[in-house]
């Protein structure tokens, strides 16, 4: 039910518009959603073909007896590599922040992220976003029951792909 309800709002989002330069943007990674790990990223064009962006992901999964939660921020840059200022083909660089919790463990963590991918925006202020990202935890501290925490420094290497759509104005 929830996702309907998710689903529907951001229809209505869309479906609302008006026609002229977008400086601001607020996309909702759809595919993350239909797995229920929520996403979304506030953007701002900050100078000529330059936006900042703050992201954030939520997930609070459970099955049988296993539950996770997990939060997740990012804040960055992006670069419009194409003659638009706010729209086209882009590449961007993310500090990000986690803490994923589990029945026998917290786990906090620092790291980077670089991105590339592709946004357009219709006339109406529908935008759509397809993006790709390769992240790497610089620093991570694990926490689990009964033991001492342990420090991390280079994690593995993380791969994302999104699928996002949102508004601008």
């Amino acid at each position: 039910m929830d996702k309907k309800i998710f689903l529907f709002s951001l229809l209505i989002v869309l479906a609302m518009g008006t026609v002229f330069a977008a400086t601001q943007s607020v996309v909702v990674d759809t595919r993350g959603a239909l797995i229920g790990v929520y996403s979304a990223e506030y953007e701002r064009l900050f100078s000529n073909k330059v936006s900042v962006g703050v992201q954030g992901q939520i997930c609070n999964y459970t099955e049988d007896n296993s539950k996770l939660l997990a939060f997740n921020l990012a804040v960055g840059r992006r670069q419009y590599i194409l003659e638009q200022d706010f729209s086209g083909a882009y590449w961007g660089a993310y500090g990000t922040a986690s803490y994923i919790k589990t029945e026998s463990a917290v786990t906090t963590g620092l790291g980077v992220a670089g991105s590339i991918g592709y946004k357009h925006i219709l006339d109406s202020g529908m935008v759509v976003d397809l993006g790709f990202s390769l992240g790497i935890p610089f620093i991570t501290n694990i926490k689990a029951d009964n033991t001492a925490a342990e420090t991390v420094n280079f994690g593995a290497l993380g791969l994302g792909l999104s699928l996002g759509l949102g508004y601008a104005w």
